[in-house]
């Protein structure tokens, strides 16, 4: 391997403004779930005027970092979308086909044995 190919193996696919604003909407994220917890934890007037304070100021760092990942994170979301849709709609697919084919296999089960019980019974009322 020469030291262009390892060099490009290396390199991380997202710009850094597209990992800083991933890692804004998280943090966003998270702030904006743990906010009324702590409300629930210490409930007084004080409490709830800074936990809406920070969880408006979470809802800015939101904005913030959609922006940030720009048309980058789109076609990232959109792609890990189409990803996740396909495998959901393959799995479904193989599901049904597994589904069909024990169902058969058991209606044949059922069919033969039906069968010879009815034989059984034909000859021994003869």
């Amino acid at each position: 391997m020469d030291q262009d190919s390892i060099n490009a193996q290396l390199e991380p696919t997202h710009s850094r403004r597209f990992l800083i604003g991933v890692l804004l909407i998280i943090i966003s994220l998270v702030m904006g779930k743990l906010v009324p917890l702590i409300y629930l934890v210490k409930p007084s007037k004080l409490s709830l005027i800074i936990n809406g304070s920070v969880y408006a100021f979470s809802w800015l760092i939101l904005f913030v970092g959609v922006y940030l990942c720009g048309r980058e994170g789109l076609a990232t979301a959109e792609r890990l979308y189409y990803d996740f849709q396909r495998k959901s709609i393959n799995q479904v697919k193989t599901h049904t086909k597994k589904g069909y084919n024990h169902i058969k296999k058991r209606t044949k089960h059922s069919y033969s044995h039906v069968k010879t019980s009815v034989n059984k019974f034909a000859k021994h009322k003869k």
